[in-house]
């Protein structure tokens, strides 16, 4: 089995080496195209280009990229011409990926789609797109099947691998009573909105005595330096930000602050309280508010159908109102055990595991 696998940032490298772990158990199977770390570990997997090279989010922030990343598009596809695959899987980036299909099935390979784009939440008229170049959509979650059937789709809803690693909530007897988690993100530019405000509630609920103790999982490929810059003085602790490692500093937390991605997933399937926060240039913001159809931006939001966790997004993300929402959150005795039933909940909507298995037998199947 002879694959072109493309998938950016840590998110996409880690659905891709269990993908590929899991061909491997019943086929030799050979990869290459754009990953990281993870999926080289699998040792199936020659990268030629690196999944953090697309590390880019909002419009008008990706705007100024977009000569970087056509040719990366461009060198990819030259490279999938030489190569020639049985098969190609791509992993989430929607719109950096539907540009390398289109390439792709010009060369008369077959796409797959590994995480499909939001179409159910904003810019529905995306789907059209995708039918145009997509073998199959291989969907994480249940309310996403829908919109690709009606788009006309070959859709198959494979669940989340986050089920398989998170098999369980945490323990609530691990949880530290003055311990605040903080996740800002992983890309350059959700550390430069977010990192300056978590610091500074962080500092603030510190010196009043309602934490003694912060933690931070620093995601793969984060520079810490940039972390470090003015928190000498404070009690935080740098984890490693593997997902093991991130499960067992989470666990500890009283309140994980998170910026809105998987993580919220991560710490909503623990069991932890959280707060939700983001923050983009303000056209990308005014540009996808006119565009959205969703009320909630958060994973654990939109999987509960409800807010669960407080949402502080754009203009409401500033230091006065994470700090009022962290303060209340704090104070609630209830906090740990309400969350605890929203990760039941969330396992009950997420179905069961075996994710990667279940995109392994998906992917055979297209090349039988």
């Amino acid at each position: 089995m002879k694959l072109f696998v493309s998938a950016g940032e840590a998110s996409g490298d880690a659905l891709g080496a269990a993908l590929l772990t899991a061909l491997a158990r019943e086929s030799t199977v050979t990869a290459t195209g754009m990953g990281g770390s993870a999926m080289v570990e699998t040792g199936t997997f020659q990268p030629v280009a690196d999944a953090d090279q697309v590390g880019v989010v909002g419009i008008a922030e990706v705007v100024k990229h977009l000569p970087r990343l056509f040719r990366l598009v461009d060198e990819l596809a030259a490279h999938a011409a030489r190569e020639k695959p049985d098969l190609a899987v791509l992993i989430d980036l929607p719109d950096f990926h539907l540009r390398l299909a289109r390439k792709l099935k010009a060369l008369g390979i077959p796409v797959v789609f590994y995480v499909a784009p939001s179409v159910w939440a904003w810019r529905p008229w995306r789907a059209r797109a995708f039918a145009e170049v997509a073998s199959k959509m291989l969907v994480l979650f249940p309310f996403e099947v829908a919109a690709w059937e009606a788009a006309k789709v070959a859709v198959e809803q494979v669940g989340h691998p986050l089920i398989d690693s998170i098999s369980k909530p945490a323990s609530e007897s691990l949880v530290e009573l003055k311990t605040l988690g903080l996740m800002p993100g992983s890309r350059r530019s959700e550390l430069e909105r977010h990192w300056p405000v978590l610091v500074g509630v962080a500092r603030r609920l510190l010196a009043e005595g309602r934490i003694d103790r912060v933690v931070v999982p620093v995601a793969p490929g984060v520079d810490r330096t940039r972390l470090l810059d003015g928190t000498e003085d404070m009690p935080i602790e740098f984890e490693a930000g593997d997902l093991n490692s991130r499960i067992a500093v989470l666990s500890r937390a009283r309140l994980v602050v998170v910026a809105s991605g998987t993580a919220t997933l991560e710490v909503g399937l623990l069991g932890r309280p959280q707060i939700v926060v983001y923050r983009v240039a303000p056209l990308s913001h005014a540009i996808g508010r006119r565009l959205a159809r969703v009320s909630h931006l958060g994973l654990v939001n939109l999987l509960a159908d409800r807010e669960v966790a407080p949402e502080l997004i754009q203009a409401d993300f500033t230091e006065v109102r994470l700090y009022e929402a962290a303060r209340r959150a704090l104070e609630d005795g209830t906090g740990v055990t309400q969350a605890l039933r929203v990760s039941d909940e969330l396992r009950l909507r997420l179905g069961e595991g075996a994710a990667a298995q279940r995109a392994a037998t998906a992917v055979r199947k297209l090349l039988k």
